[in-house]
Order: structure tokens, then C-alpha cells, then sequence
């Protein structure tokens, strides 16, 4: 008896531990049946997008998701449950409560035939920000190319790490050199 009772305490502390790993990670984690319907979700999964796991438990996750990006997650999904794929990544985009769409970045796994799973296990978290920061930087990018053109003024790099120059195409038209896209080696 006191076996038992030992036993059932350990797996009482690991199922605690598991519950609050699971509850306050930054990361989502949602179980989708064959035909893409939420059959559970973690806490976390449900807050990205400002939900109750009531609003999203039974919807087909395609009901979420933007409307340019259904056709090829839906191809990578129908390869993950015909051709034995094991799993893949995705960058796509899932409506928030508000209306506003937010960038999601996970991978998704086929356990359908795990006996304890049962699902597709999809593991995600919101890349929002990050697309937002690499779109500024691009934009800054153009707009310092921009200037750097109409002021007839250029930059150059040098990364003493890796030793390589970089010329910025401004520079390269004033000395008249080939515009390269990649760093030179000295």
C-alpha cells in the first residue's frame, strides 16, 4: 500500500510539473484530428490569439488561418498524412481575436498513430514582431540605398573577424566597379 501510494504521488508531481511547463511557456501546442479540427490546446496557444480554448476546440484550424496561406499549408498537411512525411515547418498566418492576423511560426507532427496521441502535434509561436523588425530593416535598407544614390555618397565595411569588405552600390558606381551582392575577402 505504501508502494502504491508512492507510486501515485510520483506520477501526481510529474503530471503537476508537465501542467506547468505547459501552461506558462511562450510557445503554443495544439492537437489536430485527420481532418484539422482542435481537439485540444495549451494555454499559452489559446492566448496568442486572444481565445478561450471553447472558442477553439472543435473549429477546423483552417478557419483561423489567412486566406493566402490556406493552399500551401493545406498541401504540406494532406503530404504530412499521405506520403509518410514525419513532419515539416511553416510560416503562415492566424487571425487574432481583434481581427488583425498574426505571424505564426511552428512545426507540425504526425502522431496520429502514437497510441497515447492520437493527433497532429503542432508546436508554435507567434513571429509577429520579428516579420514587422525584418520588413523596418528592409525598408531602412532601400531608403539608405535611396539617399546614398541621390547624395552621390557611399559606405564601405570591413569585418576584421571574417576579413571581408562590403561596398555599398553607391560606391561601387562612383568608382565604377561591378556591383557584387556578396562581401569581398582581402
Amino acid at each position: 500500500a505504501i508502494d502504491l501510494r508512492q507510486t501515485e504521488d510520483a506520477i501526481r508531481l510529474v503530471e503537476q510539473r508537465n501542467s506547468a511547463l505547459i501552461e506558462f511557456a511562450a510557445d503554443g501546442i495544439v492537437l489536430l484530428d485527420r481532418e484539422g479540427h482542435v481537439l485540444l490546446g495549451s494555454p499559452s496557444a489559446f492566448r496568442i490569439f486572444d481565445l478561450s480554448s471553447a472558442e477553439a476546440v472543435g473549429r477546423r484550424a483552417f478557419s483561423f488561418i489567412h486566406p493566402d496561406d490556406c493552399d500551401a499549408l493545406r498541401s504540406k498537411i494532406d503530404a504530412l498524412l499521405a506520403d509518410g512525411v514525419q513532419d515539416f515547418t511553416a510560416e503562415y498566418r492566424c487571425r487574432h481575436r481583434d481581427g488583425s492576423y498574426r505571424w505564426i511560426s511552428g512545426v507540425l507532427r504526425n502522431l496520429l498513430s502514437h497510441p497515447a496521441v492520437h493527433a497532429i502535434v503542432h508546436n508554435f509561436h507567434d513571429i509577429t514582431d520579428l516579420k514587422a523588425t525584418a520588413e523596418n530593416l528592409e525598408r531602412t535598407a532601400v531608403r539608405l540605398e535611396t539617399a546614398q544614390s541621390i547624395a552621390r555618397l557611399g559606405n564601405w565595411e570591413f569585418n576584421p573577424a571574417t576579413k571581408t569588405i562590403f561596398w555599398s552600390r553607391e560606391l561601387c558606381r562612383m568608382f565604377d566597379l561591378e556591383i557584387r551582392s556578396d562581401e569581398v575577402s582581402i
